[in-house]
C-alpha cells in the first residue's frame, strides 16, 4: 500500500513542477469555482492528517489543518509532498477513524493504517479526476497523460478489453 500512495504523490509531484502557477490558481467555473490548488490541498492534508494521528491510534480527517498556502503556493504544495513521502513507512496498526455525520455526531469506525493508505490513493486517484476536468477546461489536458486520475482496476479493465 505504501508503494501505491508513493506512485499517486510522486505523479501529482511532477504534475505540479509542469503546471503554470496561473493555472495552479485559477477558479474553475465547471468546478463550482474551486481550483487546482484547492484540490491539491486536499489530497495532501488527507494524507499528512493520517500521518499526524496515526501515533495516536485515532484519525480524524475532519480535524486537518487547511493550510492555504498548499492552495496558492505549488512549491509549498511540493516541499508538502516531499514531507509526506519522507514519512509514510510506518507498522501497518490498528486505529479508529472518527467521522462526523450531518447532525454533527462523532461516530466511529475501526481501520488500520494499510486500509486508511488505499482510501487515502483512491482519494487522490478521485481528486486527480477532477483535476483532468480542470485541465481539460483550461486547455491544458496534455500536462498529463491519459491514466492521470484513472483507478488501477480502470486500467486493468481497459487494457483485458483491448
Amino acid at each position: 500500500m505504501v508503494r501505491e500512495i508513493q506512485y499517486q504523490l510522486q505523479s501529482l509531484e511532477a504534475f505540479i513542477s509542469k503546471l503554470p502557477e496561473t493555472a495552479y490558481n485559477e477558479r474553475i467555473q465547471i468546478l463550482e469555482g474551486a481550483t487546482i490548488g484547492a484540490h491539491i490541498r486536499h489530497i495532501l492534508e488527507l494524507v499528512q492528517c493520517l500521518q499526524q494521528q496515526y501515533h495516536s491510534g485515532i484519525v480524524n480527517y475532519g480535524l486537518r489543518k487547511r493550510d492555504i498556502s498548499i492552495e496558492t503556493l505549488p512549491e509549498r504544495a511540493s516541499s508538502l509532498i516531499r514531507e509526506i513521502l519522507d514519512n509514510l513507512v510506518q507498522p501497518d496498526k490498528v486505529l479508529s477513524v472518527v467521522h462526523t455525520n450531518y447532525s454533527a455526531e462523532a461516530q466511529l469506525s475501526g481501520s488500520s493504517y494499510y486500509r486508511e493508505l488505499l482510501y487515502n490513493v483512491e482519494h487522490c486517484i478521485h481528486h486527480q479526476a477532477l483535476i483532468k476536468v480542470a485541465l481539460t477546461e483550461l486547455g491544458l489536458q496534455t500536462l498529463v497523460d491519459e491514466t492521470f486520475g484513472m483507478a488501477p482496476s480502470t486500467l486493468l479493465s481497459r487494457k483485458l478489453q483491448e
